[in-house]
């Protein structure tokens, strides 16, 4: 019963800190069901829109299934294949990604708080048994990591240049 009562207040912890520090998430959310409006407004050719079910129900549908999608594997991945988290795990695990991300947001860093409970999954994972840590899916995730930066800095410049092109114009810079 213990466990349970420190596995809600460390849930609660993080939930909190993932507020805190992912707050731009929420607002990208709130500006999605924006655009989603703005476009409706515009299709319809009226000057005055209100905000529909549709407006606020259209963008959740489609987070809803690139949860359905990918979301149950990444879950799988971070809690069962790095190492099988058992509750008391998962405590520590909570608990050090929410003083490792408020820490980060005090200081002004921008981080991931999936990097952070990925890390600390290791961390706990490493001092319960270095030898259950599935150490070839650490790997797999520190070089998506790695390389995540890179290719979406390439994909945001190539976008970007293909909507210039789309406009006429040339100049890149």
């Amino acid at each position: 019963m213990a466990v349970i009562v420190l596995l809600l207040l460390s849930l609660s912890a993080f939930a909190m800190v993932s507020g805190f520090n992912d707050g731009g998430n929420l607002v990208a959310t709130y500006r999605i069901i924006g655009l989603t409006a703005i476009v409706m407004m515009l299709l319809s050719h009226d000057a005055v829109y209100h905000v529909s079910s549709f407006d606020i129900l259209f963008p959740l549908a489609s987070w809803s299934v690139g949860l359905a999608l990918g979301g149950s594997r990444i879950a799988n991945t971070v809690g069962t294949q790095i190492i099988h988290l058992r509750p008391e795990t998962s405590v520590t695990t909570q608990l050090a990604a929410a003083i490792t991300v408020s820490l980060a947001a005090i200081l002004g860093f921008p981080v991931s708080t999936t990097q952070a409970t990925d890390g600390c999954i290791f961390g706990s994972g490493t001092m319960i048994n270095r030898h259950r840590v599935h150490w070839k899916v650490v790997r797999k995730i520190i070089g998506v990591w790695i390389i995540t930066m890179p290719i979406a800095l390439a994909m945001g410049a190539v976008l970007m240049m293909l909507v210039r092109l789309s406009q006429g114009s040339h100049a890149f810079f």
